[in-house]
């Protein structure tokens, strides 16, 4: 076991060990709590009337989706969602995380290829990990890269039977977008498969960029993720009823787990209305990006970051803003690369001008 206990020293030594702790009292900058819905009071009704008018939906399915975890509510909400999107079908997973890992794992086989943005979330990384397929990378949103490397496939041993192109739509890290309609286009002239994870543009943009662009169907496979603009929990994957048929199939994560109680798919439902009722939401959450934006050079994202000077403490940084009442949340390797540590900073539709101001001040006066 000395092993574990060198690789936790190591990370006591270059600051990054990480552990849990209660969450602070504060003004939040560190969640994905976009349009501010976990603090709305007008959603926590509505999620109060719904256990109430729904008492039998909250316990627990008591098995898995294939044996007693599919109720009429959760396949009539799984119809919704999809309708929503514009897309043949959706099934739900316990969280994006496990919608990452069961669609991956389940569609690349040993001959296949996954090409993946440099900067793709570890949920993708940790399916490709549960199959025999080669991994190749591209730089990060670089259009031109990603066709030097599709190029290059014929050069393989071995050509690829099926090439999976693997990006996000808003970066969880760096706050910026990817060029969804370059990289569909080019998978289309290479007869690759666009695998898109909307997890933090959903809520945010519409149903998410591919919708809002309207090419949604020409996307093999699309996750949206419940836990972070709409303040619940879970995610989904939309594509077509082959698709969905596969991974109720072939899906360890979706096969093997445990379903959610029925309310949670209730819940998804409300929030989905709860989110077209209110669009003064994300027009809340825009005014204060345009107003971050007016005091430090940034994406036109939620999500926005602060890079040290070579003498600051990420760690110290934090301690400071929290004294000062600003929750914050320093980012170390290997969650980025090394070198590229950073303050990073979530905007909420709840913010006040002042919040936000206090919080620019303290960083500039700290980074």
């Amino acid at each position: 076991m000395k092993d574990l206990w060198d690789k936790l020293e190591v990370r006591k030594r270059l600051g990054s060990l990480r552990f849990l702790k209660e969450r602070g009292e504060g003004i939040d900058f560190y969640s994905n709590d976009y349009l501010g819905l976990s603090r709305n009071l007008g959603f926590r009704e509505e999620m109060v009337k719904l256990a109430r008018n729904n008492p039998e939906a909250l316990l627990g399915a008591t098995g898995s989706r294939l044996i007693s975890g599919t109720g009429k509510m959760v396949l009539e909400v799984e119809d919704f969602i999809a309708d929503k999107h514009g897309m043949e079908g959706a099934l739900l997973f316990p969280s994006g995380y496990m919608a990452n890992v069961g669609l991956v794992s389940s569609l690349l086989g040993r001959d296949d290829v996954l090409i993946c943005d440099e900067y793709i979330h570890r949920s993708v990384i940790d399916g490709w990990k549960m199959t025999n397929a080669k991994r190749l990378k591209f730089r990060h949103n670089d259009v031109g890269d990603l066709e030097r490397v599709l190029g290059c496939l014929d050069c393989l041993v071995v050509p690829p039977r099926k090439i999976f192109i693997a990006i996000e739509s808003l970066y969880s890290m760096e706050g910026d977008f990817a060029p969804i309609k370059e990289i569909v286009e080019l998978a289309e002239k290479y007869q690759a498969h666009v695998l898109l994870d909307e997890a933090h543009a959903f809520a945010v943009f519409g149903w998410g960029l591919a919708h809002q662009l309207q090419i949604q169907n020409r996307i093999l496979a699309i996750t949206v993720t419940y836990g972070k603009a709409m303040g619940l929990h879970g995610g989904s994957i939309l594509g077509s009823k082959n698709l969905i048929s596969h991974l109720i199939n072939f899906a360890s994560p979706f096969i093997y787990s445990t379903a959610q109680p029925e309310f949670h798919a209730l819940s998804i439902r409300t929030a989905y209305d709860f989110i077209e009722n209110n669009p003064e939401l994300p027009m809340r959450l825009f005014e204060n990006i345009r107003l971050f934006q007016s005091l430090k050079t940034g994406p036109a994202s939620p999500i926005q970051s602060y890079f040290p000077s070579a003498a600051a403490d990420l760690q110290q940084i934090q301690t400071k803003l929290s004294e000062n009442g600003i929750l914050i949340y320093p980012i170390f390797p290997p969650t980025v690369p090394k070198g590229k540590e950073r303050i990073r900073i979530c905007l909420h539709a709840d913010h006040q001008e002042s919040e936000i101001r206090l919080m620019q001040q303290l960083l500039n006066e700290t980074i």
